[in-house]
């Protein structure tokens, strides 16, 4: 987890993915925010001790973001709340968008990102995890600006229990 110490991970949307991802990295000493629009989701992440904002303000406040959101949403998530905020300092990692639709939107040249996505959805990840099992995650790099974006990314799957299978 050492890549992962110091850095402020963001999950950007409590959805299906979001909300075990974000349960996952807490229980292993991740320092995670919530970014969700005020809605029941966004009720429940605080419900469940996670500071929760907008995904603009969690974009702003996060090094590392793991965009959850539902592939409808994607493209007006990214334009309008996390672009402002990509810069050289980020890793940018799309959890639920097929990796065609994340490798579509127009990236900021100097980000780390990335498409990972873990074989298991909702309770059977946070179960997985619980009972100490890995499963199986898809990971693509889709930039690697610092050199550091496999780094990261192993260090996010030790933390989530995750095995990466290059796709």
């Amino acid at each position: 987890m050492g890549m992962l110490h110091n850095r402020q991970v963001g999950i950007i949307g409590y959805t299906e993915y979001g909300r075990p991802l974000a349960l996952n990295l807490r229980d292993s000493g991740v320092d995670v925010i919530i970014g969700n629009y005020a809605d029941e989701q966004a009720v429940q992440a605080l419900r469940e001790g996670f500071p929760t904002f907008s995904p603009a303000e969690a974009a702003a406040r996060s090094e590392v973001l793991l965009v959850a959101t539902p592939n409808a949403l994607l493209t007006t998530v990214f334009e309008s709340d996390l672009s402002p905020f990509l810069d050289v300092n980020k890793t940018l990692l799309f959890i639920t968008a097929d990796a065609g639709q994340a490798a579509g939107l127009k990236l900021p040249p100097d980000i780390d990102a990335g498409w990972l996505r873990p074989a298991s959805i909702g309770e059977a990840l946070r179960e997985s995890y619980l009972r100490r099992k890995e499963c199986q995650a898809r990971f693509i790099a889709l930039q690697d600006c610092s050199g550091r974006l496999n780094d990261t990314v192993d260090a996010l799957a030790q933390a989530l229990r995750v095995l990466l299978t290059p796709s």
